[in-house]
C-alpha cells in the first residue's frame, strides 16, 4: 500500500466514525429531551426540581473528577469508578 492509499483509508475511517458519533449524539440528545418531557408531565414540580438538581450534581461531579483525573494523569476508568462511588454515597 502506498502512503497516499493509507492516508485515504484513514481519512475514510475518520469520516465514517465522525458520522456515527454525530448521529449517536443527536439520538441521545433527542432521547433526553423526550425523557424530560415524559418526566415533567408525570411528576409534580417539587419532585422534578429535585430530579433536575440531582442530575446536575452528578454531571458536575463527573466533570470535576474527569478534569482532576486528566490533570494528574489518572486513567479514565478509575475516574468513572470514583464518580459512581460518589454518586452511590450521595444517594443514601
Amino acid at each position: 500500500m502506498s502512503e497516499d492509499q493509507k492516508y485515504r483509508n484513514e481519512l475514510l475511517n475518520v469520516a465514517k466514525f465522525t458520522g456515527i458519533s454525530f448521529f449517536g449524539i443527536l439520538f441521545l440528545n433527542l432521547k433526553g429531551y423526550v425523557n424530560s418531557i415524559i418526566i415533567t408531565r408525570n411528576v409534580d414540580p417539587e419532585f422534578f426540581g429535585l430530579f433536575v438538581l440531582s442530575i446536575r450534581i452528578v454531571i458536575l461531579t463527573f466533570l470535576i473528577v474527569k478534569f482532576y483525573a486528566s490533570f494528574i494523569s489518572l486513567s479514565t476508568i478509575y475516574a468513572i469508578t470514583q464518580v459512581c462511588k460518589f454518586t452511590v454515597y450521595c444517594s443514601f
